[in-house]
């Protein structure tokens, strides 16, 4: 009975969550954007969802029956309330230089060639290159998915940071929780359609390939540096 109730709390708290962000989505005023950004502009329902999910979030991990799909499913509601309101408000995909991007994509994807005497983005076309194969195999403009490239980016970089701490602890709450919080302090703006946000993600694979690869410490006198934390 105790975890029937148990997950038709989570339940009621994800759909909660969920059904609050969809009306701060219908009731956001833009006209009140202000030196704070979108904040002023959001009702109340979207700090409520919110904190729905930071609530569900936190008895999740905090319950003795943890369970790693029902914290995914609050870290990826978390992702797109955090990172898909604004490409679901926004008309045009935001930070000027994505059209930059968005012209080297066009250039490369409609020629088929590099004019490395042109700029720098044409000896580093790896990122750019790989969207106009996109496009062409697609047949979606890069314009079309460019204001959801902060979600997909933040999913990308959570499987990148799961598949890395798990090279430093076993306990599936500290990863999780370790998740949470870099989603919750990533507010860097590194994450739009931009070689920096594919870059990261890169770098998180390597580090976690480093670390997981890494042979285990030996002898007596050294330990583990999180073999305490691998319970938790």
């Amino acid at each position: 009975l105790l975890e029937s109730k148990y997950w038709w709390a989570h339940g009621a708290l994800l759909v909660g969550a969920g059904c609050w962000w969809l009306l701060a989505l219908e009731h956001t005023d833009l006209n009140r954007i202000s030196g704070y950004g979108l904040l002023p502009a959001l009702p109340p329902t979207y700090y409520g969802a919110l904190a729905f999910l930071t609530v569900g979030f936190v008895l999740a991990v905090s319950n003795r029956s943890f369970s790693s799909p029902l914290a995914a499913t609050y870290v990826v509601l978390l992702v797109f309330v955090l990172h898909g309101t604004t490409a679901v408000l926004y008309p045009e995909p935001r930070y000027t230089w994505v059209y930059k991007h968005l012209g080297v994509i066009d250039a490369i994807a409609k020629t088929g060639t590099l004019r490395r005497s042109l700029d720098i983005y044409q000896n580093w076309p790896g990122f750019f290159a790989l969207n106009a194969w996109f496009e062409r195999v697609s047949g979606m403009q890069a314009i079309a998915y460019a204001a959801w490239a902060q979600v997909f980016f933040e999913l990308a970089n959570v499987a990148a940071l799961l598949f890395a701490f798990r090279g430093l602890t076993t306990g599936e709450r500290l990863q999780w929780r370790a998740v949470w919080i870099f989603l919750i302090a990533n507010w860097v703006g590194q994450d739009y359609l931009a070689p920096q946000a594919f870059a990261f993600f890169v770098v998180v694979v390597i580090f976690g390939l480093c670390v997981r690869c890494a042979p285990p410490f030996r002898g007596a006198t050294r330990r583990h540096p999180l073999r305490g934390w691998h319970s938790l």
